[in-house]
């Protein structure tokens, strides 16, 4: 669709106004990939500057979306050298040329401001689990006891110790929060004490006018498995989480990947989380590829930490893990905040602001990595304003195109 658009308003005799006006459509089509049906923005060409932290910097300011239509028109431009070598297009080169070494200088001074602001001391520890448990346990029989005591020991706790753990997504796959309460809360009684907390990725079912309706949840619970906060999912996976037309679908043997029976239901609220009264601890909760969604993550900005629970074992040995986590690096910056990940068959770590990865346990490995203190910084351009800044650079793009136009034309 981008480019069958781009050819009716190709420009025949500009190669700059071509290549601006080519940027804009092909980043406005990304952009639209990522909120029709659900919305799914994986792999935009922005996630090819993952390692060049410094660059990436300016997500904070515009955005990933703007930044994207961007590096089309940097990545486009070489071609002036091969086409053209005329004045008012090498203008054009050496225009978008400044403004990626802009790029770079402003990253390289917001990480260097970031890097002499002191930190702060948690009120407690947080603990990320990284997990290696088969997927195959969602169709099997694997004990779930089993599963729950591997991470038991894992979380290896010290009773005296204030401490908040995090464990993957849908880890135990046959225990929904009713169950864990009942038949396991005499685990966790004995391991766990009243200084602990456990954040976990569980099952969860309510009855909402007559009807049964099953949630993924993620779920803060005592020592003694009582709720203590919970979140149900915004962002659900088609096909994997629910079944889209599921009256019609399900008749003919189709059923979502994630459980045995109807599919999850969505909700539309996600609130933070506070650890105690001081407030030094908001969490923002997102469970598995709802990382993946750059603008409005919550209506309140007031927290200084992501927490992203998550299962990438159904991307198998593929490069889709990789690609995952490659996300909550973004997010990190684009909101100024830690992200805390813990995943299952997929790569956990702990991500400062600035998108400097501070630990992590990578794929096929299981551990624990645990973070005491942070860094409170301001809140980003980005945040505050959304994707309402990617409106601006397409006006921006637009008043360019008109003005090379102009001077093409004198």
């Amino acid at each position: 669709m981008a480019f069958l658009i781009f050819k009716f308003l190709f420009f025949p005799k500009g190669i700059f106004t071509n290549i601006l006006t080519f940027s804009l459509i092909l980043g406005f089509f990304e952009f639209i990939r990522g909120l029709i049906l659900s919305g799914f923005p994986w792999n935009l060409f922005a996630y090819s500057f993952l390692e060049n932290i410094k660059i990436i910097q300016i997500t904070s300011v515009v955005g990933i979306y703007a930044f994207n239509t961007i590096l089309i028109t940097f990545f486009s431009v070489p071609s002036i050298l091969y086409l053209s070598r005329k004045k008012h297009e090498i203008l054009g080169f050496s225009f978008v040329i400044v403004i990626f070494i802009f790029t770079y200088l402003y990253g390289s001074l917001k990480i260097n401001d970031f890097r002499k602001i002191e930190s702060d001391l948690l009120p407690a520890e947080i603990k990320i689990l990284s997990t290696n448990i088969p997927i195959e346990r969602f169709y099997s029989n694997l004990d779930d006891e089993k599963i729950l005591i591997k991470l038991i020991n894992l979380s290896n706790p010290n009773s005296q110790d204030d401490t908040i753990f995090i464990w993957p997504e849908g880890v135990i796959p046959n225990i929904n929060l009713r169950s864990l309460k009942f038949e396991y809360d005499y685990l966790l009684k004995k391991s766990f004490s009243k200084n602990h907390r456990i954040i976990l990725g569980i099952n969860d079912d309510i009855f909402e006018n007559g009807e049964k309706k099953f949630y993924n949840s993620f779920s803060i619970i005592d020592n003694e498995a009582n709720l203590i906060y919970q979140y149900y999912k915004n962002k659900l996976v088609p096909f994997g989480e629910f079944l889209p037309l599921e009256n019609i679908l399900s008749k003919i043997g189709l059923r979502s990947l994630t459980n045995n029976y109807q599919s999850y239901s969505a909700s539309t609220e996600r609130k933070l989380f506070e650890l105690n009264e001081k407030k030094t601890i908001k969490m923002l909760p997102l469970i598995c590829y709802e990382i993946i969604y750059s603008g409005k993550l919550s209506d309140d900005n007031d927290y200084n930490i992501i927490v992203n629970i998550s299962e990438d074992g159904w991307f198998g040995s593929s490069v889709g893990p990789y690609q995952h986590f490659a996300h909550s690096i973004f997010r990190s910056i684009e909101y100024g905040k830690y992200t805390l990940r813990s995943a299952n068959n997929g790569i956990s770590a702990i991500i400062d602001p600035s998108g400097a990865i501070l630990d992590m346990v990578n794929i096929g490995n299981e551990g624990v990595i645990s973070i005491k203190e942070i860094v409170n910084v301001d809140k980003t351009i980005f945040s505050t304003y959304g994707n309402k800044i990617y409106f601006l650079i397409i006006l921006l793009y637009i008043f360019f195109i008109f003005s090379f136009k102009k001077i093409k034309n004198e």
